[in-house]
């Protein structure tokens, strides 16, 4: 599936998905939101905003760095399904102070990406 670059949250054109479906585990409540591609997160961040709204508990936590930052802080981790481009996946996500999500690596490693920044343009397989 080929996808637009968009500049919706950022000034430079980038890879994100529309309408990305997070549902809870406990009772199927879900929400939509907006995720870029980054292949710098090995970890899928999604807003504090979501969490909470879908109430979600922590499962875990562990230890993550930002970029710049070399100091590993604790995190708490958080189990949801995301439904994205109609596939479902059940993953572990940890929070970001962002108002979109950041797909890492752990659902971008199942798919064949193609990045075109010539044509801004990306394809998922």
């Amino acid at each position: 599936m080929v996808l637009q670059y968009s500049t919706q949250y950022t000034n430079k054109p980038a890879p994100f998905i529309f309408n990305v479906k997070a549902t809870t585990p406990q009772n199927d409540s879900s929400i939509m939101l907006n995720c870029w591609l980054d292949s710098g997160a090995t970890i899928t961040c999604l807003p504090l905003s979501v969490i909470t709204n879908l109430n979600l508990l922590p499962c875990d936590e562990i230890e993550v760095t930002g970029y710049g930052d070399q100091t590993a802080k604790r995190t708490r981790t958080y189990l949801l399904k995301l439904n994205i481009l109609d596939v479902d996946y059940d993953v572990t996500v940890i929070t970001s102070p962002r108002t979109y999500g950041l797909i890492g690596l752990d659902i971008l490693n199942k798919w064949k990406l193609i990045l075109d920044g010539r044509n801004l343009q990306f394809d998922i397989q």
